[in-house]
């Protein structure tokens, strides 16, 4: 039998996928726990349809909500060691093409403090 953790990191993970391959649009939460949980799958949400439409629309406009989008992921808490993941990998690849700047940082060291492991 799953966790309710586990059935959570499956549904973000799953709902993730389908949006990336343009199977479905990403949903607000289903379902979602804990406040961060449901915080952190609404963020995702707007990212994901935000991300599909700048690969599919042109425009500045599109790009901006894009950026808008990965910003507020940043700034939403991570509920678990796999949005925290999912956090340090998007900074991984944003750091090839722009600069980091110290509030990178501080959004991932309060994850940590969070998640109990700093």
């Amino acid at each position: 039998m799953k966790s309710e953790t586990t059935s959570a990191l499956d549904r973000r993970s799953a709902m993730a996928a389908l949006a990336a391959t343009g199977a479905v649009a990403a949903t607000p939460a289903l379902a979602a726990g804990a406040p961060v949980d449901a915080a952190w799958d609404a963020a995702m949400s707007r990212y994901m349809v935000a991300k599909a439409e700048m690969h599919r629309l042109p425009g500045d406009a599109v790009v901006l909500r894009f950026i808008d989008a990965e910003k507020a992921m940043f700034e939403t808490r991570a509920p678990d060691m796999q949005a925290f993941r999912w956090k340090v990998e998007r900074i991984r690849e944003n750091c090839e093409h722009s600069v980091l700047e110290k509030e990178d940082f501080d959004c991932l060291l309060a994850d940590l403090q969070m998640l109990g492991a700093a």
